[in-house]
């Protein structure tokens, strides 16, 4: 069956629930607001991951209020790539000081914690939020813990001069 054409039947299948998907989603979104980020939380901390995670990808307007539940399961390594696309659609000019009020006390949790800081970093990274992502490194260079340290100068060596002005 290799190389073989996929059966048609399959393929308007796959485009028949596409299309359900489509509409259901933009029913979805146009519940009411609060009632919809609690459903939207909900799942985020244990429900159905992969559906929040995706209507978040497609209709971001959620995504900011929903930052702290998003940063929560970002360190979750199972769903970091999603979470990370579902931060990457929230506008910059909001997202920048949503990121600078949470990550002092995730960092403070994290403390000590490799995991996090490089969990947190890669996000930083993957957001070009540079300014943000030197606050972490030069806070991981101070950690007491040397592979916290690590973090801060492995990310400080790649993306330092963003910062420095070179």
């Amino acid at each position: 069956m290799a190389g073989s054409e996929p059966p048609r039947e399959l393929w308007e299948e796959m485009v028949t629930a596409d299309r359900t998907l489509t509409g259901a989603q933009f029913q979805f979104s146009r519940t009411t607001t609060d009632a919809r980020r609690a459903w939207l939380s909900r799942q985020l901390r244990g429900g159905d991951r992969p559906t929040a995670l995706g209507y978040l990808a497609t209709f971001s307007e959620d995504a900011y209020e929903l930052l702290p539940d998003l940063l929560w399961l970002g360190l979750s390594h199972a769903w970091a790539g999603e979470v990370r696309n579902a931060i990457g659609r929230i506008p910059k000019a909001k997202l920048l000081p949503g990121l600078a009020e949470l990550l002092p006390p995730l960092l403070d949790e994290a403390d000590g914690d490799q995991d996090g800081y490089d969990d947190y970093a890669t996000l930083l990274e993957s957001v070009a939020a540079w300014y943000l992502l030197h606050v972490l490194c030069r806070r991981a260079e101070a950690n007491p813990d040397p592979d916290v340290r690590d973090v801060g100068g492995s990310f400080a060596e790649r993306y330092g001069a963003l910062w420095q002005g070179k």
